[in-house]
């Protein structure tokens, strides 16, 4: 009977096996990919006080559904360059945030204009501090971190991506 290394197995074994980082960013671009597909069916996007034609943002979301489809398929099959299309995504997705931050605030009264007309039913009012924090803060905040958790793991994860 040969006897095999342990250490080799236990290597074999675990190379097999998604970390739990990469289950927790599959499940994540799972949750954005629905919510591209999503929007895909429902598409309306602002920039500014403007609505963005319908053409301009299917491209945009099927461009997304595309993309973090491809994402899951390279952590899926390890592809080296699975992590610079990764960094590259979320990298853009910290870009694209903070225009969007820059524009609602330079937009400040339109926005909140519309607020108000989406929800005059509702005895609330949209304040300047309320759409500040709630509308520009928090989404900025949560996406660069979540974003640049994403960035560093992949990245300090070189060697899950061998293919």
């Amino acid at each position: 009977m040969s006897e095999e290394n342990p250490i080799i197995v236990k290597e074999a074994i675990a190379k097999d096996r998604l970390p739990a980082g990469m289950i927790a960013i599959i499940i994540y671009l799972i949750y954005t990919l629905l919510v591209r597909t999503i929007a895909l069916i429902f598409p309306f996007m602002l920039f500014g006080p403007f609505a963005v034609p319908r053409s301009i943002v299917k491209t945009y979301y099927l461009i997304s559904v595309y993309t973090i489809a491809f994402c899951l398929l390279v952590i899926y099959k390890r592809k080296k360059w699975g992590r610079i299309l990764i960094t590259i995504w979320y990298g853009f997705g910290i870009l694209y945030i903070a225009v969007c931050s820059l524009t609602a605030l330079y937009f400040k009264e339109e926005y909140l204009n519309i607020y108000r007309k989406i929800f005059r039913n509702i005895r609330f009012q949209f304040t300047d501090t309320f759409f500040i924090i709630t509308g520009i803060i928090i989404p900025l905040v949560t996406v660069v971190i979540i974003n640049t958790l994403i960035i560093w793991y992949v990245n300090a994860r070189r060697d899950y991506f061998v293919n």
